[in-house]
């Protein structure tokens, strides 16, 4: 286990909680965004059909039981866009570069999951901020369903 998932396991923290609605300017390593939400019937059913990903695994109940998973899962790229709402909620005019992720578990509809990122570098100069994102599932002892890291350009960054 890493020190980014062993720290948010135990809930220790070495920076602040940077929270939405403020205008955040000095960001340092160790920050960190914290996000609990579900996923339910209606949001797969829209991701499917604005995405065409229709795989029935997603969408068909039946198809979700035969499956290895024995029932319906939320769409990986659905659970992942948590950190966009994360990042767009909190650093407002944040500029998405990069983003990796990589789907360890399957999150259920309506299972309660909560996202987290850990700012781990900033490059003050050129107005980078390098998170460590991860999506946990909190009711199975905090099990990690998503994780990457994230690249943004934030132009309020200040030393």
């Amino acid at each position: 286990m890493n020190r980014f998932n062993s720290l948010f396991k135990k809930n220790i923290y070495y920076g602040s909680q940077l929270l939405p609605g403020k205008k955040h300017t000095k960001i340092i390593v160790g920050d960190y965004f914290l996000l609990k939400r579900k996923y339910t019937e209606q949001q797969v059913k829209t991701y499917a059909e604005i995405s065409g990903d229709n795989n029935p695994i997603h969408t068909d109940e039946e198809a979700g039981k035969k499956s290895i998973f024995k029932q319906r899962v939320a769409h990986g790229m659905l659970t992942g866009g948590i950190f966009g709402q994360m990042l767009g909620s909190t650093l407002h005019d944040a500029i998405y570069l990069n983003q990796t992720l990589k789907f360890t578990a399957p999150v259920y509809l309506n299972e309660e999951v909560e996202g987290r990122m850990e700012v781990i570098d900033v490059n003050y100069k050129k107005k980078f901020i390098k998170l460590k994102t991860s999506l946990h599932k909190i009711h199975e002892n905090d099990k990690i369903a998503v994780e990457g890291e994230a690249m943004v350009l934030y132009k309020y960054l200040e030393e």
